[in-house]
């Protein structure tokens, strides 16, 4: 009687498990993948990343909010850094530059357009939206600055597109950088 008893209830013994054994190897092949996406934010920060992040800080007039923001100390916690990524995606920029600054960009973005190309086509940035979306923005604002031979003589639509192209790129790289060190860290 037993035995039939243990039969019986093989068939949901073994849903049950492949459930739970499923879900415990989805969540291991999540953080493999979130790993691997974050060696691949690091690299990119590492070689490219961070320059144009400082150089684009450059751009701008630093509020005293801004700056309180970017003083990180050993004892900020996780939640200080998403919470200041997520304050840097609606974040108000104050970015003044000049036909010079915008034609250093440019050449910038022409040699590193492959670098940039081939970290965008990583398939691991699927599950890293704000990521792929930061490198969407970088890739545009090169495209736009690709298109314009002469970035001396811009209209007042044209610098203003290119303003706001530049404020979605530097929001978006601090956004991931504050990620990026909370990582590090």
């Amino acid at each position: 009687f037993y035995f039939l008893q243990d039969w019986a209830f093989l068939p949901i013994t073994i849903a049950v498990a492949t459930i739970v054994v499923g879900k415990i190897m989805d969540e291991h092949e999540k953080q493999n993948r979130m790993n691997k996406t974050r060696m691949l934010a690091s690299s990119f920060f590492s070689e490219n990343g961070f320059k144009l992040l400082k150089y684009l800080l450059s751009l701008t007039i630093p509020s005293s909010e801004l700056q309180n923001l970017l003083k990180i100390d050993h004892q900020w916690t996780p939640e200080q850094f998403i919470k200041a990524s997520a304050l840097m995606e609606h974040f108000d920029f104050d970015i003044h530059f000049t036909p010079k600054h915008l034609e250093e960009l440019k050449i910038s973005f022409s040699e590193k357009r492959m670098a940039l190309l081939i970290v965008t086509s990583n398939p691991l940035l699927f599950d890293h939206e704000n990521f792929t979306d930061m490198l969407w923005a970088i890739l545009h604002l090169s495209d736009e600055l690709s298109i314009r031979n002469d970035l001396s003589h811009l209209s007042e639509t044209e610098y203003l597109h290119l303003k706001s192209d530049i404020e979605r790129v530097l929001r978006g790289l601090l956004s991931n950088w504050f990620l990026h060190i909370s990582y590090i860290k």
